[in-house]
């Protein structure tokens, strides 16, 4: 039979398991938590540059792209549209939609702690359906 003192030993060494492994198992679904988001993030950017661009190839219009864009990513998004002018597009050309931004959360200790920048990045190219030539 188990004398007294051997049950607290034992109950001591779950209580120092379990102290040491809490904060292994918290990291690791933070991490996963932060992972989610980030995918949730490029796939809302991916959608932003996509209609973006099938709004300036329907459209030729920069200014309602930008306005869309920014409402489905955030005011921190960096959209860059190429060509830029509206009146350097014809019938038939390619534009170009590219949005960056960089990602808010746990990411951003990554960044700190590795000196390098974490930029999520999406683009959409469109064969442009109106232009100078329409009007």
């Amino acid at each position: 039979m188990r004398s007294v003192k051997n049950i607290k030993n034992i109950s001591g060494q779950s209580a120092l398991e379990f102290a040491l492994t809490v904060p292994l198992i918290l990291i690791l679904v933070l991490a996963a938590a932060q992972a989610g988001f980030m995918v949730y993030s490029r796939m809302q950017m991916q959608q932003a540059s996509r209609e973006a661009a099938r709004i300036i190839s329907t459209t030729n219009n920069n200014y309602l792209a930008l306005r869309t864009a920014k409402a489905i990513c955030g005011t921190d998004a960096r959209i860059v549209i190429e060509p830029g002018e509206e009146n350097r597009r014809r019938l038939g050309d390619m534009v170009t939609v590219r949005i960056s931004r960089k990602p808010e959360g746990f990411l951003q200790i990554i960044d700190w702690i590795s000196g390098r920048e974490i930029v999520l990045m999406s683009e959409a190219i469109m064969r442009m359906e109106c232009g100078r030539d329409d009007i």
